[in-house]
């Protein structure tokens, strides 16, 4: 070919080449090819920004901030486009002179040889069975990475020496639904994805910040991010192929409706909602594969709103705020038995294949409603919800394969907040804002492992535990009120099942439920001002469900281990006053349930069907406490509190051998403190009526029957119960405390064990522990006033019946080994030059192994004489009524109303004290444990007036602080 053919031939190939790369691209979100495959690595970060109506205030007017509406997008379809080198390709432009002129051929071309006759080629092999991924150098594997981050800065004022004012209504929002399939069946290395969804909107509404000048703002508004798709492939009879890794986040960030000026004035007024979606349901399969069709998912729904504060410096701050974040992290699906499903899969006959791992993390976060001043007024009233929702129920299958259909199930709903509270330095601030909030994270599980190795093993860690500090006043020289409502609930997991028929190590299950409370609230405190709280809250945390294994003729299958905890920890209605005065009122009710449930079956298996659980609950609780320093403290509560951790377990090994036991370590406790004073210079008043209730465990049946160390149940119940209530220490005080409680306590329960024609089976052994310890209505004062009026019931129960039965050797025996004390610190009076009265009706009783506690030490208003012993008698409760002091000659402290006048108030000056007569030794023939006071000579009294009521009783203040005034 001549040389100007062929510049012509290139520089035609160039210029298309280039012109069809050019259109591609800049047309690249209109080209969809259903036949052409995806691009292995996509992804894109959307930031739509929309501001509009903001204004700053200065001392020469009133700015208004010019609206913006613009989209920054980066991704692969806005990678830099070639540019086409014009400067060395010849164009239109160029002189017809300088064109090269083609040289025609004059003569005629030559006839062509015929062709040759070719062999014939041998036959092609059979092609390797590959995946459906033709054409795709990346065998369907995909790396996405999509963030929707739309933001709104809206109506907002900021005044800077000149007031500022504005009004806006608006709607922002931002999506996008990037769906992935692909498909790896049969491929090596085939078929993945790694994906990133994540929708982040952002709204700063309705905000007024000021300083020396005045600012308000008004919003009315809504965001949404969405960034959604389901992610689907298939590893069926691959290796490695079809597997599936996921992050998908909701993490909304709303700022609206706050207040905050200095030498001058804000307002803020914002009725602002936001929200965001990302992530889709996740599906994959990988039957037949090895390390395919395997499951990880990241579901995050976690908002973060920081709305409703008024914060003052010399100035006023006034806001209220109506705001709602809401969140969901991932997606779901109708799958196996059209349950919606988070994540489902299958590794059935497969090698490692058909995980499901989902960590969901629902955690929305409020810092909301506060309202503080130093030297100024501060006001804050309104409300803020938080519904949030991260995965859901995990599905999958590893029936014949070896180590595959795993559950890896853990959630966390840990829901925090800093709410409505306020405090002041030499200013006024209220507070009156309401958050309620819905969290839940994942869901339950199930998946099988029959026929399997090592296979259809499920384990999950749910943990629901807000956290709160919320609707607590503090004063310095100012006034600080607050009176808000807080309603939270959060819930993590559920139900997990799982079945190992004909298995080795299949089936088994493993759980460690956690749920509780950490939270600080309705308290108040002042120093030399006033802080008045008054607030009511509904908590409800939920972690975990039943358990249940299910195994015919398995090795070492459906066996399964708990570990349930429940622990809400709570410090609220404390007040305390110093050189001012005040008030806490609270009306709580709590609720803490972890696991569930326990059902293991291991008929005809070998070390199958067995449960190994702990479940343990320990609420820890101060409440309605009050002190005072030259203040005044006002305490009043109600409500109850319950924590529950586990409950009833079944075991069945049935023609098993070490099938179907049951061990179990079960713990319930309680830590009360409530409704005590500490009165100095001042006066303190408490009303309390509060109940808790901790339990953990439930009852035990195991069933042996035909087998060989098998429907075993060994047992070890523990229980610790103490209070500490109705006491007061003080010096030159009042006090005046009124409470009710209501303290139970439950561990386990009873045992029921069979064991029939068997060896060592269906034996039922308990050792159950129980201790109480008290003190209660106990009194260590100096000239103070102090008047106890309590009514009080403790009940514990640790263990239950044992029952067994069987016939064979060594089988249905029972064994009972219970131990039970009670101890405790009693109606105590230790007052110098104070009057005290203890009004208590208390009962204490402790229940262990259905006996009746074995020791009962008792100290203070029921006494141990000198030479009494404990009662170690069984004794089925302690006594109600104290008995009377046995202190010869001295009066019975215990009822102001029996007292003899101690002195003659009229010349402050103390009587002698009576002279006490030599005892008589008693008759040690006679020892029965009690003294033998009818021997004993009477004693000589004092002659001196019997003081007729509590009327009289007051000459000894008058007479302390009248030689007090004199001093």
């Amino acid at each position: 070919m001549r040389t100007w053919a062929k510049r012509g031939l290139q520089t035609a190939l160039v210029t298309g080449g280039l012109l069809l790369l050019g259109t591609g691209i800049a047309s690249a979100d209109e080209n969809v090819d259903p036949d052409r495959p995806a691009s292995p690595l996509d992804g894109s970060i959307r930031v739509p920004i929309d501001l509009h109506d903001n204004a700053i205030g200065t001392p020469g007017g009133q700015i208004d901030i010019p609206d913006v509406k613009h989209e920054v997008k980066i991704g692969t379809d806005s990678l830099p486009k070639p540019e086409l080198p014009t400067e060395q390709l010849p164009t239109s432009e160029l002189p017809a002179a300088d064109l090269p002129k083609p040289e025609l051929p004059t003569q005629e071309l030559p006839d062509a040889p015929a062709p040759k006759q070719l062999p014939a080629a041998p036959p092609a092999p059979p092609a390797p069975a590959v995946p459906d991924v033709a054409g795709d150098p990346a065998m369907g594997n995909q790396v996405i990475g999509d963030a929707v981050v739309p933001v709104e800065i809206a109506g907002n004022a900021l005044a800077l020496g000149g007031p500022a004012e504005v009004e806006s209504t608006s709607k922002h929002s931002a999506a996008e639904e990037v769906p992935v399939t692909t498909d790896g069946s049969g491929g090596f290395l085939a078929g993945n994805v790694a994906a990133l969804q994540w929708a982040a909107p952002v709204q700063i509404t309705g905000n007024a910040l000021g300083l020396a000048g005045d600012a308000t703002a008004t919003t009315s508004g809504s965001t949404h991010g969405e960034s959604t798709g389901d992610l689907e492939t298939s590893g069926g009879g691959g290796f490695l192929a079809g597997n599936i890794l996921a992050g998908q986040a909701a993490t909304p960030l709303q700022i609206s409706g706050n207040a905050a000026n200095a030498f001058g004035s804000s307002i803020a007024r914002s009725t602002d909602e936001i929200s965001a979606d990302g992530g889709g349901a996740l599906i994959s399969d990988g039957e037949g594969g090895a390390g395919s069709g395997n499951v990880a998912g990241l579901p995050v729904a976690m908002p973060f709103e920081f709305n409703g504060q008024a914060l003052s410096a010399l100035g006023n701050a006034d806001s209220e705020t109506h705001t709602t974040a809401e969140a969901t992290g991932g997606g779901k699906r109708p799958a196996k038995n059209d349950i919606p499903s988070y994540i489902h899969t299958s590794g059935k006959d497969g090698i490692l294949a058909g995980t499901a791992a989902g960590g969901a993390i629902s955690n929305p976060a409020t810092v909301t409603g506060q309202a503080g001043s130093l030297a100024g007024n501060a006001f804050t009233v309104g409300d803020t919800g938080s519904m949030t929702e991260a995965g859901g129920f995990l599905d999958t299958t590893g029936e014949g394969g070896f180590g595959s259909g795993t559950v890896l199930n853990p959630n966390w709903s840990i829901p925090a907040g800093v709410i409505s509270n306020a405090l002041t330095g030499g200013g006024n601030v209220e507070s009156s804002h309401d958050n309620w909030v819905d969290s839940v994270a994942g869901d339950g599980s199930y998946t099988t492992g029959n026929g399997g190795v090592g296979s259809g093993t499920n384990l999950s860690n749910p943990v629901a535990w807000p956290a709160d500090v919320y609707a607590n006043a503090g004063s310095v020289l100012g006034n600080a009120n607050v009176d808000p409502h807080n309603d939270v609930h959060a819930q993590s997991g559920g139900y997990n099942g799982t079945s190992g028929d004909a298995s080795l190590a299949g089936g088994n299950a493993g759980s460690v439920p956690i749920a509780g409370s950490t939270e600080g609230f309705g308290n108040a405190g002042t120093l030399a001002g006033n802080a008045s709280t008054e607030t009511t809250e509904t908590k409800v945390s939920e972690a975990g469900g039943d358990t249940n294994t299910d195994d015919d003729a398995g090795v070492l299958a459906a066996n399964i281990a708990e570990a349930a905890g429940g622990a809400p920890i709570q410090a609220f209605a404390q007040s305390v006053g110093v050189l001012g005065s005040s008030k806490a009122m609270v009306d709580s009710d709590s609720v803490a349930e972890s696991g569930g449930k326990t059902n293991a079956v291991g008929v005809g298996g070998l070390g199958s069907g067995n449960i190994a659980k702990s479940p343990v609950s320990v609420p820890i609780q101060v409440l309605g406490n009050g002190g005072s320093a030259f203040g005044n403290a006002i305490s009043e509560t109600a409500g109850t509190t319950d924590s529950i951790a586990g409950d009833d377990a079944s075991a069945d090994g049935t023609s098993g051998a070490f099938s179907g036991n049951i061990f179990a370590l079960p713990g319930a406790a309680a830590a009360h403190l409530m409704a005590n004073s500490v009165p100095v210079a001042g006066s303190v008043d408490g009303t309390a009526d509060h109940a808790v209730h901790t339990q953990s465990g439930g009852s035990n049946t195991a069933a042996g029957d035909s087998g060989t160390f098998a429907g075993n149940i060994v047992t070890g119940e523990g229980l610790g119960l103490g209070e500490g209530s109705a006491n007061t220490v003080g010096a030159l005080g009042n006090s005046n405390t009124s409470n009710t409680s209501a303290l139970t306590g439950i561990s386990g329960g009873d045992n029921t064990a069979s064991g029939m024609d068997s060896t060592v089976s269906g034996n039922a052994i308990s050792a159950p522990v129980g201790v109480i310890a008290e003190a209660v209505a106990n009194i260590v004062t100096l000239g103070s006033n102090t008047k106890n009026s309590t009514v009080g019931d403790t009940q514990g129960t640790s263990g239950g019946s044992v029952e067994a039965v069987g016939s064979g050797p060594f089988s249905g025996t029972p064994v009972n080994m219970p131990v039970g004390v009670i101890g405790g610190l009693y109606e105590v009076p230790l007052g110098v030059l104070s009057n005290s009265i203890n009004e208590v009706d208390k009962t204490t009783e402790l229940e262990v192994g259905g006996q009746p506690a074995q020791v009962e030490m008792p100290l203070g208003g029921d006494p141990m004489g000198a030479t009494e012993l404990p009662n170690l008698a069984n004794a089925a409760a302690m006594a109600k009524a104290p008995a009377q002091s046995r202190s010869a000659h001295l009066p019975d402290a215990t009822n102001v109303a029996e007292l003899d006048m101690l002195w003659d108030s009229s010349n402050g000056e103390l009587p002698e004290l009576p002279v006490q007569q030599q005892l008589r030794a008693p008759d040690a023939g006679r020892f029965t444990g009690e003294l033998p006071t009818e021997e004993l000579t009477s004693p000589i009294h004092a002659d001196i007036p019997a003081l007729q009521d509590l009327q009289d009783a007051s000459g000894l203040s008058d007479w302390f602080f009248g030689m007090a005034n004199k001093a």
